[in-house]
């Protein structure tokens, strides 16, 4: 008999393993696009520059947080968003 296997081998529990970018949704891409070009940005910023309400923008930066890619550093008033530090590409 030949074990099966019926576990999703592109799946990983780890939540800082590197994220397919195929499965983010194109806001998510371009929120993340936005914060590596500006880091330290503001999610008041990030509104400005999406033309989406600002509870969308929010929603999407917490499901970014979720999964690793990105984190608020910094006080609630002068801190701002990032790239991970195990998701930073040079």
């Amino acid at each position: 008999k030949i074990p099966a296997d019926f576990s999703n081998p592109w799946k990983s529990d780890n939540v800082n393993s590197s994220v397919n970018f195929y499965d983010l949704s194109e806001i998510e891409k371009n929120i993340y696009s936005i914060i590596q070009e500006n880091q330290g940005i503001k999610s008041v910023e990030i509104i400005k520059l999406i033309n989406k309400p600002p509870r969308t923008i929010e929603r999407y930066l917490k499901k970014l947080r979720e999964k690793g890619l990105i984190e608020y550093v910094g006080s609630l008033k002068t801190g701002g968003y990032q790239i991970s530090v195990g998701n930073k590409t040079s």
